[in-house]
């Protein structure tokens, strides 16, 4: 296993890892180690939430998830008009 060494770790932060191993009842080196971990294994920067939220629900099917169905109404003038069922 590698060794690694922080340089100018502020002190605050070094107090809020202390106190965060000490809630969960590890040394300041095991919460390190955890807090790296969780830190390297987030989803990458590059991949933005619509895409991530997309590849979450690609299997689901979107007839399962449509709401009721609109009418058109047509208005003077041209413009079309959707409304739905509740609002009518």
């Amino acid at each position: 296993m590698a060794t690694s060494t922080i340089r100018d770790f502020d002190d605050d932060r070094k107090t809020a890892l202390r106190g965060r191993a000490d809630a969960y009842g590890r040394s300041r080196e095991a919460e390190t180690r955890e807090s790296s971990r969780v830190a390297s294994t987030r989803p990458s920067p590059d991949v933005g939430m619509a895409t991530r939220t997309r590849r979450r629900f690609a299997d689901v099917d979107d007839a399962s998830t449509a709401g009721p169905a609109r009418t058109e109404h047509l208005r003077a003038g041209g413009v079309i008009v959707l409304v739905a069922p509740w609002s009518v």
